[in-house]
């Protein structure tokens, strides 16, 4: 019996000295974890979006109010240098605009589609804000432009902004385009999808139209700059 002491003995101190092996991967020195590079690619999306001249695509929009779709619609959207447009479509029939520049929201309605003015009351004035139905002033108001300008305050896929939560549900590192956004405001989400996005370059500059040569000038007649001669006197 002691020699099966001494060796299990042996056996305790040799498995007690005997370092565990990891079971996460070890990344090198300034790495993010492995959870986190998806959302690395996603700031990469974002920063491409930055970059690009002008970006188009079709969208479907669903509300969501305490978890029951209450509206659903389609349309266009563009994007253009941290300033975007949302064409609401009914068929081929313009329904909606929403313009979201850098420091507020406009809402354009046409005006076929306005209710009448009711009895009393004088019609808008004509212009081009006529259609103008609401505007809403902050600070990068719309989805695509708050995610875009305020990319480096990602948590993950999330950003607060102005009182909202945006959510970026989907994206295509490898096309580098967002294919689905959440907004969440109190009880009402509104999810976004987009579809046959494109990427379009900047306009070609116009090549500067040449000068026109110098016309010479007419040589001047021989007798130019002398006195005409005084007419004839008759007899």
């Amino acid at each position: 019996m002691p020699g099966i002491t001494r060796i299990l003995v042996i056996a305790l101190v040799l498995s007690a000295g005997c370092t565990p092996k990891k079971t996460a991967p070890a990344g090198g020195p300034g790495e993010p974890p492995a959870a986190n590079l998806q959302w690395s690619k996603l700031g990469e999306i974002l920063d491409h979006y930055d970059e690009a001249y002008k970006i188009t695509s079709s969208f479907s929009l669903d509300v969501f109010v305490d978890g029951a779709v209450v509206e659903s619609s389609m349309g266009r959207h563009e994007y253009v240098r941290g300033e975007e447009k949302w064409f609401y479509m009914k068929g081929t029939e313009l329904q909606k605009t929403v313009e979201c520049f850098v420091d507020k929201a406009v809402v354009r309605v046409p005006l076929a589609l306005q209710p009448k003015p009711k009895r009393g009351r004088k019609p808008k004035a004509e212009g081009p804000d006529a259609d103008v139905v609401s505007v809403y002033q902050s600070k990068y108001p719309c989805a695509v432009q708050a995610l875009v300008r305020y990319n480096s305050m990602l948590q993950g896929n999330k950003l607060s902004h102005d009182g909202k939560v945006y959510v970026v549900n989907s994206f295509d590192a490898e096309a580098r385009t967002v294919g689905k956004i959440s907004m969440h405001k109190d009880n009402r989400i509104l999810v976004y999808s987009f579809s046959n996005i494109k990427f379009e370059d900047a306009p070609a500059e116009e090549p500067a139209k040449p000068e026109p040569a110098d016309v010479p000038a007419e040589p001047a007649p021989a007798d130019a700059g002398n006195p005409a001669a005084p007419p004839a006197v008759t007899k």
